[in-house]
């Protein structure tokens, strides 16, 4: 599913400038990724070697991994296709693949804006995305009053 890496900034003052973290589809965080893979155990178990086998919980589908601000989630790739439909992304052939990513948004008309003028299709849906669309993702508590979450695939679909 790619390379994953974890890094803590000592020099905050030199890398986290708003005017640099500012971004038109007014992402705020990354709430939550979803690993398509075979086998949930075997990819999660690099995470339960860092982080603890506590750490990692079973959901309908596979595990989840609980961090203190998002939840990577490890699920098999018929199970993704049965909740968010032509909405994945193609798994180029990979046997492991980042397929979903949920983010948090001051607005979803901001992130919809954003992504249609990056040529990506972005419809709003209540609940199950269509192809490339934009939904809000219940499965997450809204945020406060000046934020939104987000789920759209971790690809996006050119129109």
């Amino acid at each position: 599913f790619g390379r994953v890496y974890f890094c803590q900034h000592l020099t905050r003052d030199l890398v986290w400038h708003d005017e640099w973290r500012a971004h038109p589809n007014g992402a705020t965080a990354i709430a939550r990724e979803v690993i398509a893979t075979a086998d949930p155990g075997h990819s999660a178990e690099y995470f339960a070697r860092m982080f603890g086998a506590g750490a990692l919980r079973g959901i309908p589908d596979g595990l989840a991994l609980a961090l203190p601000n998002a939840e990577i989630e490890f699920i098999p790739e018929a199970g993704l296709r049965h909740r968010y439909g032509d909405a994945l992304p193609d798994p180029g052939g990979r046997s492991e693949h980042l397929a979903v990513l949920s983010v948090v948004t001051r607005s979803l008309e901001r992130a919809a804006s954003a992504l249609q003028s990056g040529g990506i299709d972005a419809q709003r849906h209540e609940g199950r995305c269509a192809h490339g669309g934009i939904a809000r993702d219940h499965e997450w508590p809204p945020g406060d009053a000046r934020e939104e979450r987000t789920l759209h695939d971790g690809v996006g679909r050119a129109r």
